[in-house]
């Protein structure tokens, strides 16, 4: 009973569950491309895909530019697709100084146009509700 106990608990590590999406997703990628396919990443009605690389610190890697590196995230225009990251720093007074954003988090997610305004409006009072008290921006394109 411990074994079994054990090799469940093992198995439903984060760890391991990485890898086992890992290894899904390789194979799902292996077999679009053997077949001229395009993966489809859109959400089914009722579901949302969150795509979290909040846990990687992407501006370690600042290739010299410590405290300056920044990179480009890209979502995928399909609505309930969500991606969350680790903010770049920005230039705050020229190119002298540059804003870090540790412990930030950005969110980048597709809304349906006519849905912008107010969703804006009710993620700000949610986010007041909860008692988070810095500033939530927004860029809408």
């Amino acid at each position: 009973a411990f074994s079994i106990r054990r090799s469940l608990t093992a198995a439903r590590s984060y760890d391991n569950q990485t890898r086992v999406n890992i290894a899904a997703c390789g194979l799902k990628f292996l077999h679009a491309a053997e077949n001229n396919v395009a993966s489809d990443f859109s959400s089914a009605e009722g579901e949302m895909i969150v795509n979290s690389t909040r846990h990687f610190d992407w501006t370690a890697a600042h290739f010299g530019y410590e405290g300056k590196a920044r990179f480009f995230h890209t979502v995928i225009n399909r609505p309930r697709y969500v991606k969350i990251f680790t903010p770049n720093s920005t230039p705050s007074c020229g190119d002298s100084e540059w804003k870090q954003h540790q412990g930030d988090a950005e969110a980048v997610f597709y809304i349906e146009p006519y849905m912008k305004v107010d969703f804006i409006e009710d993620f700000r009072a949610v986010v007041a509700e909860l008692g988070v008290h810095t500033e939530v921006d927004f860029v809408v394109t």
